[in-house]
């Protein structure tokens, strides 16, 4: 499809709120859209445009059709997320050695007493499993190419290529769809790109854990994956009932990889129906964002709206999704672009000066809203500065800004560790945390003191400094690495804390347990903070949500060919359908992409066998 076709649609689908929110936001300030540099990002500036000129062109609120059209133009050529010729300090040097020697120490001791079991315990030197595949090893990989252990990294690729996929390894037999999806299937897929796409080994076996988690459709129950799959059984557990949109909308760039570096694109099919489904089940006051659960069929289930956990990867992946396909659908960037101005609308609020007119999100549940955020729901901040770059859209840049920055202020604690959750008040003295006066300064209390190692507030620091290359974001990550190896140190590797206020080193502040994102996400981006920005860029790169990165679509060669043999893909309720093999040499899984993109369609696969879903009548 060329450009300009593809600027049509995106008009006719784009609703009107999008547009009216940015006519409103240049139209407030008269201004040009070109400002002052130097303007700070903690103040309630959301309309500004420091560092994101733009042209000097005077919107207002009877815009009309033609800057209409130029405004859309410059949403879909656009691209880049790093700033031009972003140069690194020099102590970025320094910090990026400290972080793979933090990294390092971590994941030896991770090797010495955990090896081959999901997590290691740091106060028991023990082990523990949850899916009991090796989670740290497959979070870890990427990383370790990334640093550059190349010999660590072999040896992580040798025993991921060598799991065995065919059966579960947990008690009771089931798997969870999303974790296995993003940590596993992901972590094999960027390692395989990253590492110039030579692994044929890996690749192989990343397609048979694709093909394993494909049960996780019931096809005749509708195009909405549940949330845990039985490897010994080859079948969903539907007695789960709905699913949350994370979970059942965050597989889109995965299993596109897949699908591009196998020539099978099953696995991108029944992605973007699952996708689909849930951007085209909106809830009715909040354009764009759907209700947090969804059933099977693809209607959804109550009327909780929030960009936290259980919500906040869906949101995530439609406009990585969109950069990902370069914008061959408008529906991810369009659904993505209403999300947030629903949002902005709605659930964003602002505390009063006196607390740094601080921005944060809350979570709607009928007709009242909760005003408190989890550091899940950090990741924002990144997600609206990425986004609102590829739109050419500065008003959702330096609202991400500001929500990163008042991520970013929930480290200031006594140990410079941010806690699980928070509570605050708004300027018009709403949202109260229980016990806690109104007249209390408005930021007053964690709802959770807990640091879980979550990456989200540093995550969303990095994207803010690719994007303005300001200076503050990497003395604050500085100082969030130092605060880690003061207050997290375990007997061996690194730990969570019980209570971000507490400052006695003491090991009954630790937890005895490391989480393998410690391995993928937290240790990953406040490398990427410190690295060469060119070295894995933001602009020909893409992270899922366990910062795993995978490369754009349109720079992803089909390798499987003649190389590798993939067993058909198993229907439920038809194994013995038939399969042909292909002049390439790879037996076709039901629909089999060739040469040409045309899809070859296997007759039965779409209709499956229908599996009762207790939820499926419930209103």
């Amino acid at each position: 499809m060329q450009e300009q076709t593809r600027v049509q649609i995106m008009i006719a689908a784009m609703p009107a709120s999008v547009f009216n929110r940015a006519t409103y936001a240049f139209a407030s300030h008269h201004t040009s859209l070109s400002s002052n540099k130097q303007a700070a990002r903690f103040s309630d500036r959301p309309y500004l445009s420091p560092r994101f000129p733009r042209l000097r062109v005077q919107m207002r609120i009877g815009i009309t059709a033609a800057l209409v059209l130029t405004w859309v133009v410059n949403a879909v050529q656009a691209g880049n997320i790093q700033l031009p010729g972003l140069t690194l300090p020099s102590s970025a040097a320094g910090n990026a050695a400290l972080v793979k020697s933090t990294f390092l120490t971590a994941y030896n001791d991770y090797k010495t007493y955990a090896w081959g079991h999901d997590d290691l315990e740091p106060i028991s030197k023990s082990w523990t499993n949850g899916s009991a595949l090796g989670a740290t090893i497959f979070d870890a990989m990427p990383t370790l190419y990334i640093m550059g252990f190349t010999d660590l990294f072999n040896e992580a690729v040798q025993f991921a290529s060598n799991v065995d996929f065919s059966y579960s390894h947990t008690v009771g037999d089931h798997v969870s769809f999303f974790e296995t999806t993003i940590r596993y299937l992901g972590s094999m897929l960027s390692a395989y790109e990253l590492n110039g796409y030579k692994d044929a080994a890996l690749l192989a076996n990343a397609q048979r854990l694709g093909d394993k988690l494909m049960y996780g459709w019931v096809p005749a129950n509708g195009p909405i994956p549940y949330g845990s799959v039985n490897f010994a059984t080859n079948s969903a557990d539907v007695s789960s009932g709905s699913n949350n949109i994370a979970s059942a909308g965050s597989n889109i760039l995965e299993f596109y990889t897949l699908s591009r570096l196998t020539g099978n694109s099953t696995y991108q099919t029944f992605a973007e129906r699952g996708m689909s489904a849930i951007a085209s089940n909106p809830s009715p006051p909040f354009p764009g964002l759907s209700p947090q659960q969804v059933f099977a069929s693809g209607k959804g289930d109550g009327n909780v709206i929030s960009w936290d956990g259980g919500n906040d990867s869906y949101y995530e992946y439609l406009i990585k999704y969109f950069k990902m396909t370069a914008n061959a659908n408008t529906l991810w960037g369009t659904t993505w672009a209403t999300a947030v101005d629903s949002t902005i609308k709605q659930l964003l609020k602002r505390t009063s000066v006196a607390t740094g007119q601080r921005t944060y999100l809350t979570s709607a549940s009928g007709s009242s809203n909760s005003y408190s955020m989890g550091d899940l729901a950090c990741f924002s901040g990144g997600n609206w500065i990425m986004g609102g770059k590829l739109l050419n859209n500065a008003t959702i840049v330096n609202y991400g800004l500001n929500l990163t920055d008042s991520c970013m202020n929930t480290y200031n604690t006594p140990t410079g560790i941010g806690g699980g959750g928070f509570a605050f008040v708004t300027a018009d003295g709403k949202g109260t945390p229980p016990g806690t006066a109104v007249q209390q300064a408005e930021f007053n209390q964690f709802g959770d003191n807990g640091w879980y190692m979550r990456p989200e507030v540093i995550e969303s620091a990095v994207y803010a400094w690719r994007a303005t290359g300001d200076l503050k974001y990497q003395t604050w990550a500085a100082n969030v690495l130092q605060s880690i190896i003061k207050y997290a140190k375990a007997p061996v590797g690194y730990s969570s804390l019980n209570d971000v206020t507490r400052t006695d080193l003491s090991t009954d502040n630790l937890g005895d347990n490391v989480e393998s994102f410690l391995y993928a996400e937290v240790f990953k981006y406040l490398y990427l903070m410190f690295d060469d920005p060119n070295h894995i860029s933001f602009d020909t790169w893409i992270f899922n949500t366990e910062c795993h990165p995978l490369a754009m679509g349109q720079n992803i060669p089909a390798r499987l060919g003649a190389v590798l043999q993939s067993p058909p893909f198993p229907v439920p309720g038809n194994e013995t359908q038939t399969t042909a093999t292909t002049g390439k040499g790879v037996k076709p899984t039901p629909t089999q992409v060739v040469a040409t993109g045309t899809a070859v369609s296997v007759p039965g696969f779409v209709t499956g066998t229908a599996v009762e879903d207790p939820a499926a009548t419930r209103s």
